[in-house]
């Protein structure tokens, strides 16, 4: 009796303990921009190629298409000068990838890109289109939520009623600040292409391109405020 006594107790303790652990941490991604190769060499107007690759213990690896495409987005910022690098990383200046990855995550990118027409128009063209209006959040957030056609031809933008309202104007006021910028580019995918652009004035010299990569992962399943973000950034050498 006191031997089956004492399995209970130790039965019930070890259920108790594992009713109380905290959650099994979740691993940040390790996330590596393959291709270009950093200090490589690039031109103004140039078509470059890129890869990315993503190790994450709870969502898979890329290399067996184990992620999700659109979740993984690259940034590519001119800077005048290599030594300026440290400063836009370090010193609250660089880009809101965050942004960006919510923008990939809700699949913005399979009808927009940010400098040339898809399905839908460039993000750049909504921007210089709608920069101008006072009410262009308002405006803008309405056309998402409630869908429209007939703006930019005869393509459908199809209702997003799903998505937050204050995160989908939280993305517009990105969007209306920094994608007309001629410095600034971005592109969502594992791998694909981004071009530079043809001239920015005012910055003749030779310059680097900044790319900085980033993937937010799942996290643990049924424990979504777990999610952990990997990035990685190289320096490009324009020629």
């Amino acid at each position: 009796m006191r031997h089956k006594l004492s399995i209970f107790i130790s039965f019930l303790g070890l259920t108790l303990f594992a009713a109380l652990a905290p959650y099994q941490e979740n691993e940040a991604p390790v996330v590596k921009i393959f291709v270009p190769q950093r200090n490589d060499g690039v031109s103004l107007d140039e078509w470059i190629p890129y890869r990315i690759t993503i190790t994450d213990m709870e969502d898979g690896n890329s290399e067996y298409d184990e992620i999700t495409a659109n979740d993984v987005v690259l940034a590519v910022q001119y800077l005048p000068d290599s030594s300026q690098v440290a400063k836009y990383l370090h010193d609250g200046e660089s880009i809101d990838l965050d942004v960006l990855s919510w923008m990939g995550s809700s699949n913005c990118f399979t009808c927009h890109s940010a400098k040339d027409k898809l399905i839908g128009p460039s993000f750049s063209q909504i921007a210089d289109r709608y920069n101008n209006r006072t009410d262009a959040l308002q405006y803008l957030a309405r056309k998402i939520t409630n869908g429209t056609t007939g703006t930019w031809g005869n393509q459908i933008m199809p209702a997003q009623p799903d998505l937050k309202p204050d995160e989908v104007k939280m993305v517009l006021g990105w969007i209306l600040k920094n994608s007309s910028r001629p410095d600034f580019n971005y592109v969502s995918g594992i791998e694909g292409v981004f071009r530079t652009p043809k001239k920015i004035e005012g910055k003749e010299g030779k310059g680097v391109f900044l790319l900085m990569a980033q993937y937010i992962d799942h996290g643990l399943e049924n424990v979504p405020e777990s999610s952990k973000k990997g990035n990685d950034t190289i320096v490009l050498q324009v020629r």
